[in-house]
């Protein structure tokens, strides 16, 4: 199960995405996925350290998982190349070499980071194209029972012009009890098409019933999964672990409410099921067949996303460390 965590910048996407992904490993194993350029999940965690950034490596990560596959030719791997026969797959629960050496490890819990802009990016470079390592780790990740992939996604409405929407199987925006925030509630629902999964809300710094009744009254029924109220100890938390990097840090205090908010949110969560992997492949193609064919066949002078082999077909999972 994938689950992106989205809101407006400034609304608390981050430090609710850390919440939910520290209750998560009370009970299972979270791939967390940091795909916000102003990276901040693991500071949110609270971890010694930020693991290696994703897209300083694409070329690297592609032909790591690019593996023995034989179907590709000469045509390279972008972002949206889903896996075929021979591709290599990551899992997150066992000793895996990707994940030892691009993810932030402890019981329970990988955490990746696709990075931000450097110098040399000013003037001309986009953050869409440093996400195509994460899209790649995101297609080739064993989803299993037990795992959950929790990304923090790009501000606002951002992560539905990129091919990491077809990966989620639940969207979460984060909403305070202000106009400006609701905005991005509704852009979001306005751009969302007719196949698009399950679209829920959280309130984050509710300080009292008004502000309760303010996200009930702007919100579609059933869409608010619950509310959380504003920490003074968490914002100390916050802001000492923001300064602290390469330090250890204490777990984070809870959240006023969290607890029965990522409870509720869980039960949605069950009842959608496991992902189909039959339909999972579907949709990853369907990603590469629309990027492809709009953009990078035309670039590379060639058929990207055709006569791609499917691992499903071949009663193929991928290899492993080969």
């Amino acid at each position: 199960m994938t689950i992106a965590f989205i809101g407006k910048g400034g609304a608390g996407k981050t430090t609710l995405a850390a919440s939910y992904i520290r209750h998560c490993q009370s009970n299972r194993h979270v791939l967390a996925c940091d795909a916000d350029h102003n990276v901040g999940l693991a500071a949110a965690l609270g971890v010694p350290a930020s693991p290696r950034h994703l897209s300083a490596h694409t070329p690297h990560i592609a032909a790591y998982l690019r593996g023995q596959r034989t179907d590709l030719g000469d045509r390279p791997m972008i972002g949206t190349t889903p896996p075929g026969v021979g591709s290599r797959r990551i899992h997150p629960t066992q000793a895996d070499p990707f994940l030892q050496e691009y993810a932030y490890r402890e019981p329970g819990l990988d955490l990746i980071v696709t990075g931000s802009y450097t110098s040399a990016d000013a003037g001309h470079d986009c953050y869409h194209g440093k996400l195509d390592a994460l899209l790649l780790v995101l297609s080739h990740v064993q989803l299993q029972v037990g795992v959950s992939v929790v990304m923090d996604a790009p501000a606002g409405t951002d992560l539905l012009g990129t091919a990491l929407y077809y990966h989620c199987q639940a969207l979460v925006v984060v909403v305070e009890p202000t106009p400006r925030s609701v905005q991005v509630w509704h852009d979001t629902c306005a751009l969302l098409p007719p196949d698009a999964p399950p679209l829920w809300a959280v309130g984050n710094q509710v300080l009292d019933e008004q502000d309760r009744h303010f996200l009930q009254q702007a919100l579609e029924p059933q869409a608010l999964v619950g509310c959380i109220g504003y920490s003074q100890p968490h914002r100390r938390f916050v802001q000492t672990t923001g300064h602290e990097q390469g330090c250890s840090a204490p777990p984070a205090p809870p959240l006023p409410g969290s607890l029965a908010v990522w409870h509720d949110l869980d039960r949605r969560l069950h009842l959608l099921g496991s992902p189909d992997p039959a339909q999972r492949q579907h949709r990853l193609h369907q990603a590469h067949h629309l990027r492809a064919s709009k953009w990078y066949n035309a670039y590379y002078g060639q058929q990207l996303h055709t006569n791609l082999s499917d691992p499903l077909e071949h009663n193929q999972v991928g290899l492993h460390d080969k």
